[in-house]
Parts: structure tokens; sequence; C-alpha cells
């Protein structure tokens, strides 16, 4: 087995930091300043962060940056500062990491979930075999169906029934948590239609009992993924979080933050709406951008390839698509039906999640009306590419990733991928990734 170096360290950092905030990249290897720290993390400049991570003797320090022209939320950099606590607490353990790589390589194994774990309001160790057990849970089946139901982990049990109550209906006595989900047969086929939700808390996170999940809350403070969800995440407070299994088979974590833990085919990604919330804010209205927000967190719950594209206000919509103002256009009975429409409309929001699942991309405005539908997208001009501030076209591995890049040249692209990922462009930039 290859001895791990410092720079072999850094780069496992870098990768764990991209799965907050993408773009993390090895800048330099110096001298370390005297009583440096194994692991740290500093603002340079406004915005511009960097991490390190210094050799076992502290001669050493290999440094990793900031992505350039990123801003952090505040939701990104507390989880950053979790990831290298945790990093720093296993080399604490280990010691060195070049003569207990076995070690070593159990414990970054589960650095990512770990340091998600401190972000909620629970112990971490209870917390992650919560999870665990949840996990089992949804592998399982209930009459050949995937298991997608819900769990509210609470903290203090009496402030959450006082929230809850008659909706909240407590167990004649509390069921260890791994029986309840894995051994009581009842309770998946009563969970699987989440109009219930378990709710499991105290110390022991023993399941107390069940709550209604089908009516939604006036005063909900965090974005429930799905129409559906909106009564369950309401009940999303401080002291509380969500484990909900979806239909796609995800498993999803979710913190009263407004930050959500995914475990997708196998791997634990981070998602957290509020930086696409302020880039969709800057250019539209806010009742728009958040029904524009709505739209995208719902395509991504059910895993629903989709392209949204917000056109600047001076671009005619066919120098994207050319057949735009075509009467023999493709779809041409849908594409003109649904044009006109707004996101503030319910039945044209759900018109559009339909019409998304099209071939081609949903073109709207900056006030949110719609202008076209399962359109096909051109390669910009030499003039736009001028005018966005680019020389070149850029190719992708897919096609709706590059055809998410071409209609950025001309506005704000929001690409949202079969398998899950949320990928942001503007004006040939790519400014947000949410895995």
């Amino acid at each position: 087995m290859p001895i791990l170096t410092t720079h072999d360290l850094a780069a496992e950092l870098a990768h764990l930091l991209d799965e907050v905030v993408q773009g993390w990249s090895i800048e330099r290897t110096e001298n370390a300043p005297p009583n440096a720290e194994r692991v740290g993390f500093a603002e340079v400049i406004n915005g511009r962060y960097e991490a390190w991570v210094a050799s076992t003797d502290h001669r050493e320090r290999v440094t990793i940056g900031f992505p350039a022209g990123r801003l952090a939320s505040p939701n990104e950099i507390r989880l950053i500062k979790r990831v290298l606590s945790v990093f720093r607490s296993d080399l604490q353990v280990v010691g060195d990491v070049s003569v207990a790589q076995d070690l070593w390589s159990a414990l970054a194994a589960t650095q990512f979930l770990r340091a998600a774990a401190r972000l909620s309001p629970f112990p971490t160790t209870p917390l992650l075999r919560w999870i665990r057990i949840f996990e089992a849970a949804a592998r399982q089946t209930y009459e050949g169906s995937r298991f997608t139901g819900n769990v509210v982990l609470v903290k203090h049990l009496p402030t959450f029934t006082k929230r809850a109550n008659a909706r909240f209906h407590p167990f004649h006595q509390p069921l260890p948590f791994e029986q309840a989900l894995l051994r009581e047969r009842w309770l998946k086929p009563f969970l699987q239609n989440g109009k219930f939700a378990l709710v499991a808390g105290g110390q022991s996170g023993a399941a107390q009992g069940f709550v209604d999940t089908s009516v939604e809350w006036a005063d909900s403070e965090v974005l429930a993924p799905a129409e559906g969800l909106k009564g369950l995440y309401g009940f999303l407070r401080t002291g509380t979080s969500i484990l909900s299994a979806s239909p796609s088979g995800d498993i999803h974590f979710a913190l009263s933050a407004g930050v959500t833990f995914i475990n997708s085919q196998g791997s634990w990604l981070y998602q957290d709406w509020d930086v696409l919330r302020r880039l969709l804010e800057a250019r539209l209205s806010p009742d728009v951008a958040e029904h524009a927000l709505r739209l995208v967190a719902g395509c991504r719950y059910e895993r629903h390839g989709s392209l949204y594209v917000f056109l600047d206000a001076d671009v005619d919509p066919s120098e994207i698509v050319p057949d735009h103002a075509n009467p023999d256009r493709a779809a041409h009975t849908l594409r003109s039906s649904v044009s006109g429409g707004t996101l503030g409309d319910p039945t044209s929001i759900r018109v559009l999640q339909a019409a998304s699942g099209i071939d081609g991309a949903v073109l709207l405005d900056d006030h949110g009306r719609i202008i076209d539908v399962a359109s096909m997208i051109t390669v910009p001009s030499p003039a736009a590419l001028a005018a966005a501030g680019r020389q070149d076209l850029e190719w992708f591995p897919g096609a709706r990733s590059t055809a998410a890049w071409n209609a950025s040249i001309c506005g704000l692209a929001i690409k949202v991928s079969d398998d899950g990922p949320v990928d942001v462009y503007e004006h040939g930039r790519h400014v947000f990734h949410s895995g």
C-alpha cells in the first residue's frame, strides 16, 4: 500500500470539501508556520477562504484554495467547518497516517456523514445508528414496492407535541427505534402512502408515536422538496430533523436550517437551496423566484430531468430556438397552448412539470411568463457569445448540459439531471451545483 503523503491528505480533504462547494484546488506547498495547526481554515480576504493540512512533524503545509468567484452561504461555511473538525479529529486519533492507513481508511469512509451529523441537534453516535437503521428499512420492500416512509426525529418531545397538538398520536408504550422500523410488520404499510410519519425522540430515540402529515402548515419555515411533503416539512423546527425515503430510492436527511443530506445510490450528498434562491432573486421577483425554486426542487426530488431557461429581457427567443416562431414547428399544439402562462399560476406550474419531461427546454422571461416549451436549443451566435464575454463554445459529455450552457449565453439556465444533480449556468459561467 503506497504511503500517504501530506499532499495526498490534502487531496482527500479537497475531495470532501468539494461535496459542499465544488472547485477546491490544491494551490501550494510551503513550510508550515511555527505552531501551525494540523488542519486549518481561514478567511484570507472578503469571501476568499483557504484550508490546509500540515505534515505529522508540522514542517510542511499544503494549502487548498476556495473556488474563485464563488461566495459561500452561511450553511456552507458551517458545514465546511464541521468537515474540517472531523478530519482534524481523525488525524489526532490516527497520528501518523503512513503507519496506520487501515485505520485512516475506515474513518475516512464515514467522514462526510459524521460532519453532517454535527450540524444536527442530536449526538453524533446515536444519530448515525438511527440513520443506518432507516437505511436498512429503506432497502426493504412492501408488496414489491420500495419503502417510502418518513420519520420525524425530535430532541424535546414536549415542545414537539405542543406544536403538533391533535396531529400527534402517541403510542401507549414507546418502541425501540430498530424494532419499530425493522420488526413491526404493520408499520411499513401504515407509513407507505406518506400521510403519516413515525415520531422518534428523547435520549433513547425510541419511536414515540406517529403524526399526521396530510395537512399543510401556514407557517412552514423550510422548503419541501415536493408538494406532497409540505405537511411533513411543516414539522421542521429547531430541535427536529426528518428522515425520508423517496420513491426514487433516495434517502433525505433534512435539518431545520434548510439543509438536506441525500443518500443517492450509496453516496451521501449535500443540498442547500440558499445559493440558488439568491441567484434567482437577483434577477426575478421574490414570488417568481420562489415558484421557480419549488419547480426545480420538485424535479430534483423526483429525478425528473429538465432544463429551465430564464432569458435576458432583450433576447429574441428565436436566437436560441430557431423554430420558436415557425407555425409548423414540432409539437406546435402543445407549445402554442402553454405559452403565455405564468409560474404564479398553479395550473401552469403543473403543466410545466409535465412539459419539462419532453425533450427540450422550457423558456421563461424574468416575470415568470412561459415563452416556449419542448424547445431545441441551438448554438449561440458569435455576437451573443461576445455580448456574454465569451470567445469560444463549450461542450459537455451530456446533451442537456451542452444545451444548458448554450442557452445560458442569453440568460440563466437551470439543468436538472435524470439522476438528481442540479447545475446552473449564467452567461456561460457555471454558478451553482447541488448533488
